[in-house]
This record gives C-alpha cells, structure tokens and sequence, in this order.
C-alpha cells in the first residue's frame, strides 16, 4: 500500500482536539493541529482520564521527593497518581507503535515535554521536566516525532512537523498499520 492509500495515524492530548478533558473540565482547542487532519487520522488520548481520573478532578503536580518525581495532588499530597500513570504509560507505548507520531499538551503533569513545573516538598518550583506519562513515551518510543502543542505556533512549524511524521512512517512501515 502506497502512503496516499493508507491514513496515517498521530495520536494528540484530547485537549488539544476540544475534549472536555481536563483536570477543570475545560478544553484547550487549538486549531493549528486540526490542519492536519486533512492529511492524517488523529486519535485522541488523555491518560489521566484512561486511568480513572474523573473529569472534573482535583489538580495534581510533580513534586520532587526522596522516591523521586512523583504526581502528587496539589491540595492533598496524598493523592499520588506515579504509579498508576507510568503503567498505563508502558502499556500505550506498544500501542502508539502504530502512531508515526505524538503531540502532547505542554506544561501538563502527565503529557508535557520539557515545559511541565517541577515543585520541591514545600511547594516551591524548582525548574521544569516531562510530565510522567510523556516521558515514559519519550524512552520507550525514542525515534518516533514527538512535540508539544507549544512548537506549533506557525503553519510553516505544522508542515515541518507534518513532514517528520510522513519521513517517520516511510522508515518505520513494519511498526505501523
């Protein structure tokens, strides 16, 4: 099959793609994704809402601790989602092999790609770091294009994105639909 006869898949934060998704049950639609739906199948992925999480939720926030990061709630630390997020994440990394690309909502504790906060014990930030559903995806996946929704800010950055995925798909047919 040539590439214009198969619908090449990119797996995108619901958010992104107007779900009522997140923790305050809002939406964050950005119509620059949607430009590539003329040319690829997007399938939508919230993996807090995949584990239980319910929509509206209270928020949580990666915290830094002596286990190490951890996705902690922001009013009650106990409330820890690590574990449960990071194997849901080892899980969907077999699955998205059938993606030739990813795009995540930055600044996310599960889906952010560098832009994520990043708090000490005492609520204060530190710097910032991949939310942990990403960067589970990130190791597990190395090769395959991935960005956040904050690199395409430009229709030329779509199209170069747009490109990786089609060059991604071409080199990794077998792993693919």
């Amino acid at each position: 099959m040539s590439i214009s006869t198969v619908q090449i898949h990119i797996a995108v934060s619901a958010c992104l793609l107007g779900e009522r998704v997140r923790y305050d049950g809002a939406q964050k639609r950005y119509p620059l994704i949607m430009k590539l739906a003329h040319e690829f199948e997007l399938l939508p992925f919230c993996p807090e809402v995949a584990i239980g999480l319910g929509v509206p939720r209270a928020p949580v926030q990666l915290v830094t601790t002596s286990a190490g990061i951890r996705s902690r709630g922001v009013t009650d630390p106990s409330h820890d989602i690590s574990d449960r997020l990071q194997a849901y994440a080892q899980l969907q990394c077999e699955i998205l092999k059938s993606c030739a690309g990813l795009i995540f909502k930055s600044r996310s504790p599960s889906c952010g790609l560098g832009s994520t906060p990043l708090f000490n014990e005492q609520d204060e930030q530190t710097g910032q770091t991949n939310g942990l559903f990403a960067a589970v995806l990130r190791d597990g996946l190395p090769d395959l294009p991935m960005l956040e929704e904050s690199a395409l800010v430009t229709e030329e950055e779509v199209a170069v994105f747009a490109g990786r995925v089609r060059d991604y798909y071409t080199c990794f047919p077998t792993s693919l639909p």
